[in-house]
């Protein structure tokens, strides 16, 4: 007979945890830790400058050209971030 507890603590432990942190997990964990939003279409260079020092220094982040206000981009990245970590 094969005993699967070791499988089922780490199960509850995982959920435990989830449920702890209220789905807040930590930067090393997620796939996107910073999101370089540009203000406008003017400052798209600039800010593909700064992701890029963010990832020289191991910071995973992303930044996307839209032409939208601020406001939706930052809403944007909000809803993401539930969804992507």
């Amino acid at each position: 007979m094969i005993h699967r507890a070791l499988l089922g603590s780490i199960e509850r432990f995982m959920g435990d945890f989830n449920r702890t942190l209220c789905r807040r997990i930590p930067n090393m964990a997620c796939t996107v830790q910073a999101a370089v939003i540009p203000v406008s279409q003017n400052h798209f260079d600039y800010a593909k400058q700064v992701a890029d020092e963010l990832k020289k220094n191991d910071i995973y982040s992303r930044t996307r050209r839209t032409n939208e206000k601020i406001g939706y981009k930052i809403r944007d990245w909000k809803l993401r971030k539930s969804r992507i970590c």
